[in-house]
């Protein structure tokens, strides 16, 4: 303004300051997240640019399928992603969607495009790995067990109880006795009725019930009561919920055992027996030669 000895053709000029930093880039980077048993959960993937913006950057994003399945493993996601100005990052949340199947680790992929003018894209794509923390079902089970009675007081028998792998908590289960052959009647019983709650420590692979056994000096049959589990702990499966136990009889017979056919008989008997018997009938002699040969078998070996 006010020229002397001059005049003004153009009063006004625009300075440039040349930028001389590079577009920023963009980067996305990988994420990773726990599943859960239900419901959903976000993962965050973080979009970064290698230098501040002077303006806004944008860029669009998308989900695209790996092994984790859209709709079943986590929601699709899409839209467009804006970084303010000066800020250097922003993040993407995507809903992974919670279960209880086993299944493994599985991933999908979030991709970016269309930069705006102001921003290039340096990393596209960037995987999320969704996080199977379901454990393959835990199989239980209980094992038969023989048991020699004794002859007298009582004496302890375990029935052994199996995981088919450790667990990370305490597994329980019920379980309660049931009467066989054997019986659990008071002071007249073979065994002790019992029923309780069974414990097995996490990381543990088995546990013990302990039953008690009564002795006695009476010849009898080996007799047999059951040992039954019920109501395990959510995530254990009862492969084998039910065991015998068959209580082993050790006492010699002095005579003929009731409701056995042919034992304890002596020589003497048998002797006795074929004097007595005479048949006409071929077919009768030699069914009687049969069981008396046989009887005396059983005597010698007793």
């Amino acid at each position: 303004s006010s020229p002397v000895n001059a005049t003004i053709v153009n009063a006004t000029a625009i300075g440039t300051i040349l930028n001389d930093d590079a577009r920023p880039s963009i980067s996305i980077g990988q994420a990773s997240l726990v599943e859960g048993n239900s419901g959903t959960t976000s993962m965050v993937f973080t979009v970064s640019l290698t230098n501040a913006a002077s303006t806004p950057v944008t860029v669009n994003y998308s989900t695209s399928d790996g092994t984790a399945i859209a709709g079943s493993d986590y929601l699709a996601t899409a839209g467009t992603l804006t970084i303010p100005a000066g800020a250097t990052s922003a993040t993407i949340a995507v809903p992974i969607l919670g279960d209880t199947v086993v299944e493994g680790n599985e991933t999908f992929t979030v991709n970016l495009s269309a930069p705006s003018v102001n921003a290039t894209i340096g990393t596209a794509a960037a995987t999320g790995t969704v996080i199977d923390d379901d454990q393959a079902a835990i199989e239980m089970s209980v094992a038969d067990v023989d048991f020699i009675e004794g002859n007298s007081g009582w004496s302890q028998m375990d029935f052994v109880v199996s995981l088919s792998a450790p667990a990370s908590k305490d597994v329980t289960v019920m379980f309660a006795t049931s009467d066989g052959t054997a019986s659990s009647r008071g002071n007249t019983g073979d065994f002790e009725a019992t029923a309780g709650i069974l414990t097995i420590p996490a990381g543990q692979t088995s546990g013990l019930i302990s039953v008690r056994i009564k002795g006695d000096k009476t010849f009898e049959l080996d007799e047999w009561f059951l040992l039954n589990l019920n109501k395990p702990s959510d995530g254990i499966v009862l492969s084998r919920d039910q065991a015998v136990c068959t209580i082993l009889n050790d006492d010699n017979s002095t005579g003929p055992r009731g409701g056995n056919a042919g034992a304890g008989f002596n020589e003497s008997n048998l002797d006795a027996v074929s004097d007595i018997i005479a048949s006409p009938v071929p077919e009768l002699d030699f069914v009687l030669g049969e069981w008396m040969s046989r009887s005396k078998k059983i005597s010698r070996a007793n």
